[in-house]
């Protein structure tokens, strides 16, 4: 091989492999490798198509299948990859490191055969799948021509759809990926796909330019931009008016019935509760902020506003419930019961936020709009620190960066002064001395494999919550739900190892049930009572019912030919934890795990012991490693950020 290579001038050079490794280039290279093929099988009258993803209502893989070739047989010539896969899986690894060790683990001995025995066969696999050298020849058919410079456009228009529907700005790099993925199986190919990425990032009217972020310029589009002003120019009309505020002297009068109060909690009240019609306060994990918005209620409703609480979660809604007071619904379920009239906003209410670092630009759009319009009051608490939003954006910090914030720094969830350092450590990044300090404690294990680490979790896990008794107020966490369903399975099994589970069980979904499971709903079901999030144990099994009861005393018999939205409730997800406070945690930390949010969120849970486990393939064999993809962050931004000076400054 010769690295030698012709330019578009004829000129020849060698080629600079250092792109190839920038952030995102093989995914991108991929795709545009996938699109061309699939436009090449195309013009040799072989159809494609992408298959859907597995409970994704509707949403299709990065990839595309023969339509000819029978999925059977795909799998079976597979074998390999598939050989692979089961061994990442067994072993709970994801990411290129762990990929390599895993082919190297399963390679066998390689065999030579002779071109006619490996005819031979295929020949047989195949007709054992029922494709034979006939099914071939149909494969190949005459197709109607495709406007292919059509349907770059098109690909391109989803493309910039589902970019920004998850993020609010974008590189070419990144346009060029999805393009080329959307491409795939329609008819356009590479040319294609470059060709409607360069003219729309040089002259399309939808796009605009953002300034360079890490050596990459940026684009964003006009609606992103439009939804974003429209979200800051509402909230700032709300922080011109203040028809909800109470007088300090109003305050103090419910202040001083909460002796316990500090100084940092009756300044975040001042900023709730006198002034305009929007107030932010931004806190650190287990600062108090769900206490102070308990005193902010009784507040309010003195002065005769109405307090109406909401989160992105349904189950932090409950939470903020419980221990607010502040009667609480879901976003999604509140617009939803606005929409249907049976929910409504008035003049007299006071909307307050929690967990608002959660939402993305277009929630915080609807909701500021909504306020502004019904004449209320808008109340945001969070942490922009912690987990971003799924969805584009990261509307809170900069709505609190401009009408005003009120920080609580102070740590009260945990006692001693070594664990509030933790916690603020794995807020600023500083992984290092966080993990050093854990280490120190024997708080945290590096296994040699995720297998026998999470075995070592598990059993560590037992001895507390099962030999004490103490199931409810210990809590395995995990950032992926692959990884959350295995520590179940392993949670479960030593459950019933120590005779705390019937041997009757029940098979719903991914898992078998037990009498005296811990279980959680995954989603409401109204006539049911049920709530997303809410946990509960398995009291009973009828047939295909499970009588579950859930923490509170609630107890329902679920007919699960009707109602399958159950899982094991030992291990949760670090995304639906949020909110959450409980005494011991064990933390999963595996490769979608260690970043700063994740860690922060995750490591923040406890109140009296937290417990840390990852493994040599996914995490590195040393501290520094692990605090090394530790720091990396995810934060989120708005495309206003990165406009330049001249024309933030008008928007």
């Amino acid at each position: 091989f010769i690295n030698m290579a012709v330019r578009d001038d004829g000129s020849i050079g060698a080629w600079d492999a250092r792109k190839l490794f920038r952030g995102g280039m093989k995914h991108t290279l991929g795709a545009l490798f996938r699109a061309e093929f699939s436009r090449e099988l195309r013009e040799l009258g072989i159809e494609t198509h992408r298959p859907e993803k597995e409970d994704s209502r509707g949403e299709q893989e990065w990839w595309f299948d023969l339509d000819a070739v029978p999925k059977s047989l795909c799998e079976e010539m597979s074998k390999r990859r598939k050989a692979v896969e089961k061994r990442m899986r067994e072993n709970g690894v994801t990411g290129t490191k762990a990929a390599q060790l895993a082919t190297l683990a399963t390679r066998q001995e390689k065999r030579e055969f002779s071109q006619r025995r490996l005819d031979d066969a295929w020949r047989m696999l195949s007709s054992k799948h029922r494709f034979g050298h006939e099914d071939t020849l149909r494969a190949f058919k005459p197709l109607s021509a495709v406007d292919r410079e059509a349907q770059g456009k098109q690909s391109l228009a989803r493309a910039i759809a589902k970019i920004t529907k998850g993020q609010a700005r974008f590189s070419e790099l990144e346009l060029l990926r999805f393009t080329a993925e959307e491409a795939q199986t329609t008819g356009a190919g590479i040319d294609e796909v470059r060709t409607v990425v360069r003219e729309a990032l040089d002259h399309s009217p939808e796009l605009v330019r953002l300034k360079t972020v890490n050596r990459e310029r940026q684009w964003t589009t006009k609606e992103m931009l439009e939804i974003e002003a429209k979200m800051l120019s509402s909230a700032s009309r709300l922080g011109k008016r203040s028809s909800h505020s109470l007088t300090y002297e109003e305050l103090s009068n419910t202040a001083n019935t909460f002796p316990t109060l500090r100084t940092e909690q009756r300044a975040g009240l001042a900023r709730l509760c006198v002034g305009s019609d929007i107030a932010c306060v931004n806190g650190i994990s287990g600062s108090g902020k769900t206490y102070m918005l308990s005193v902010a209620r009784a507040a309010w409703e003195s002065k005769g506003l109405d307090v109406l609480g909401t989160t992105l979660a349904a189950n932090a809604s409950q939470v903020l419930s419980d221990e607010s007071g502040i009667r609480s619904i879901h976003i999604h379920k509140l617009l939803s019961d606005i929409d249907r009239g049976e929910e409504s906003i008035g003049s007299n209410t006071v909307l307050v936020v929690d967990e608002a670092g959660m939402l993305g630009t277009r929630t915080l759009q609807t909701l500021t709009e909504l306020v502004e319009r019904a004449g209320a009051k808008l109340v945001l608490v969070g942490d922009h620190t912690q987990l971003s939003a799924i969805d584009a954006g990261a509307p809170f910090r900069v709505i609190a960066e401009r009408e005003g914030v009120t920080e609580l720094l102070e740590i009260t969830r945990q006692k001693e002064a070594w664990q509030k350092r933790l916690v603020k450590n794995l807020r600023q990044g500083e992984s290092n001395p966080a993990l050093a300090s854990l280490a120190k404690r024997g708080l945290l294990h590096i296994g040699p494999d995720p297998e026998v680490a999470m075995k070592q979790l598990v059993s560590d896990w037992s001895q507390h919550a099962i030999g004490n008794g103490d199931l409810r107020n210990c809590a395995i966490l995990a950032g992926r739900n692959a990884d959350c369903r295995k520590l179940n399975y392993l949670a479960q099994a030593a459950m019933l190892k120590a005779g705390q589970l019937g041997f009757e069980k029940l098979a719903v979904g991914d898992y078998e049930f037990r009498i005296g499971d811990t279980v959680v709903a995954n989603r409401n079901n109204r006539p049911l009572l049920i709530r997303n999030g809410m946990k509960g144990t398995v009291t009973g099994i009828d047939g295909q019912t499970l009588r579950i009861r859930f923490h509170g005393g609630y107890q329902v018999d679920i007919d699960t030919n009707e109602y399958q939205h159950i899982s094991l409730g030992y291990c949760t997800s670090v995304h639906k934890a949020q909110g959450m406070s409980i005494d011991y945690s064990y933390l999963w930390m595996d490769s979608a795990m260690t970043d700063r949010q994740q860690a922060y969120v995750g490591g923040s849970r406890f109140t009296k012991e937290a417990k840390f486990y990852s493994d040599v393939l996914t995490g590195g064999e040393t501290v520094e490693e692990l605090a090394w993809m530790m720091e990396r962050s995810r934060g989120k931004d708005l495309a206003h950020e990165h406009l330049p000076s001249h024309e933030r400054e008008v928007a």
